[in-house]
């Protein structure tokens, strides 16, 4: 038994290793295509999820409204910049007939009395 193992041992010891060469597939890029599929698949994916949101989306039913209330306000800011917003003519309303002049000459003519 020690024999055989001695043998054994003298076996391993003089063996000697030989590599074997190296495989050409494993030089091959296969993360790097791996990525690359994998981010052209998610942004597949994404565009295809886009597509179905729109379609399924619809729109408020105010939606209509409030684009004219955004182009009327856009006229307005346009017409102002151009100059073309009409002024308002200042109109007074008329003297009151307690702030006449004629009235001013009698007060005067009491205060004289």
């Amino acid at each position: 038994m020690v024999l055989e193992k001695k043998l054994e041992e003298d076996a391993h010891v003089k063996y000697q290793f030989r590599s074997k060469p190296i495989p050409p597939e494993v030089l091959i890029p296969r993360y790097n295509n791996m990525l690359e599929a994998d981010q052209a698949r998610k942004q597949l994916v994404r565009s295809q999820s886009m597509a179905i949101t729109k379609s399924r989306e619809a729109p408020f039913t105010f939606w209509e409204r409030e684009k004219l209330n955004i182009q009327k306000k856009k006229q307005a800011i346009e017409d102002y910049e151009i100059g073309q917003l009409k002024a308002h003519t200042f109109r007074a309303n008329p003297i009151p007939r307690a702030c006449s002049v004629l009235i001013y000459a009698k007060k005067i003519k009491q205060d004289e009395e």
